[in-house]
């Protein structure tokens, strides 16, 4: 998975601070949605969004009796929910190492999942390795800016 923040360049200190030293700069949005890159799904915890959607989960599930209909229909809400991040939470600052509130929707997030990518990828080095394999990918056509504070920094 591979992901990228929708930021202004106002924005861009107080993220790189908080989750690394790099970032990269895109032109337009078009070449990330040529790419399939798609924005994300911010959703409040005990929200009436997230009801409906575990609503829906559940009663489709409920209706199914054909056990080979509701692996595929749990599939697709798997790979929906691969673009769904909850609105505000607790996540490790990258310098510090502390656990910090954040209101992830600020961050206007936009992702890349290849195909088959697990809903839970918890090994990081799982999402390093599939950031880097697809940014290797695009770096030659990619046209933006690169933002690193070290040379040591640097994915691809």
């Amino acid at each position: 998975m591979v992901c990228f923040c929708d930021l202004l360049f106002s924005q861009i200190k107080d993220h790189i601070d908080f989750y690394g030293d790099y970032g990269i700069g895109l032109r337009k949005k078009e070449w990330g949605l040529k790419k399939g890159v798609n924005p994300i799904t911010y959703v409040p915890q005990k929200s009436l969004s997230a009801y409906h959607i575990q609503s829906i989960s559940t009663e489709i599930s409920n209706k199914l009796k054909n056990i080979t209909d509701r692996k595929a229909i749990r599939k697709q809400l798997q790979n929906f929910y691969k673009y769904v991040k909850p609105y505000d939470g607790l996540v490790k600052n990258r310098k510090n190492r502390k656990n910090e509130y954040r209101i992830f929707y600020e961050e206007r997030e936009w992702r890349f999942v290849p195909k088959n990518f697990p809903v839970l990828a918890i090994k990081e080095g799982l999402i390093q390795n599939s950031c880097r394999e697809q940014m290797q990918k695009w770096r030659r056509k990619m046209k933006g800016l690169i933002f690193l504070q070290k040379t040591s920094n640097t994915l691809l």
